[in-house]
């Protein structure tokens, strides 16, 4: 900690919680030692926390505070995410695990005629090898823009109504659900058709990365493939 930095300790609720790692944590503040600059400071430290960080309240005890309200070397303070009901939309990436009952509550259109949804799972054997866990780590900001635009370009064909797409970040262990694609249609070969289109351009064009660790003891990133400036957002 430099001379001029203060020690906070935050208290992180919600899917914050989840986001930031643990439910107590010390953050170093500089000056000016307010809460924008807090908040700055847990944007560089968690950047996949970016979106929900930039709709946090901050409050100290039974108050909420000002973003130019001053901060105390050694206080406590509460991180406060939009509340139930608050949030527009299911997040694109995330740290908790995916929820394809919400993707299909905010599709849902009784005028179609067909719903396909995609889930890939972490597989027990790959490469050879016993998989015991992978980690999944993205570059939010370019993350969300590419899923955004990968949605837009699905949703634009003719007979597509919705599609959303959500992938998880962190370790996963085999078995559980690392990306989701909901797409509803009219018929179901334009929403097959959509579906594997939607899952084939996140795995090419939305930077995220792949560690697997192996029960053998190794681990190795997943081989990809370069993105492409002329697919990028």
């Amino acid at each position: 900690m430099t001379a001029e930095a203060i020690e906070i300790t935050v208290e992180p609720y919600g899917v914050l919680d989840d986001l930031l790692g643990g439910p107590c944590l010390s953050i170093d503040v500089p000056a000016p030692h307010d809460v924008a600059t807090l908040l700055e400071m847990l944007v560089h430290r968690f950047p996949a926390a970016s979106a929900t960080l930039q709709r946090t309240a901050v409050a100290r005890d039974d108050r909420l505070l000002a973003h130019d309200a001053l901060l105390t070397s050694g206080q406590s303070i509460a991180l406060l995410p939009p509340v139930s009901g608050g949030q527009p939309h299911t997040p694109r990436l995330t740290y908790s695990p995916l929820d394809v009952a919400a993707l299909m509550a905010e599709t849902e259109d009784p005028t179609t005629g067909a719903v396909v949804v995609f889930g890939g799972t972490v597989r027990a054997q790959n490469r050879n090898k016993t998989v015991t866990a992978i980690d999944y780590s993205a570059y939010p900001p370019l993350a969300e823009t590419a899923m955004r635009r990968i949605e837009d370009e699905i949703r634009a064909r003719p007979d597509i109504t919705a599609c959303r797409v959500q992938h998880r970040v962190g370790r996963l262990k085999p078995g559980e659900t690392s990306v989701y694609v909901v797409v509803r249609s009219g018929h179901r070969d334009a929403a097959f058709a959509a579906g594997r289109d939607a899952i084939d351009a996140v795995k090419a064009q939305v930077p995220i990365w792949k560690n697997e660790y192996f029960s053998d003891g190794t681990r190795d990133y997943v081989p990809g493939v370069p993105l492409d400036p002329e697919t990028s957002p």
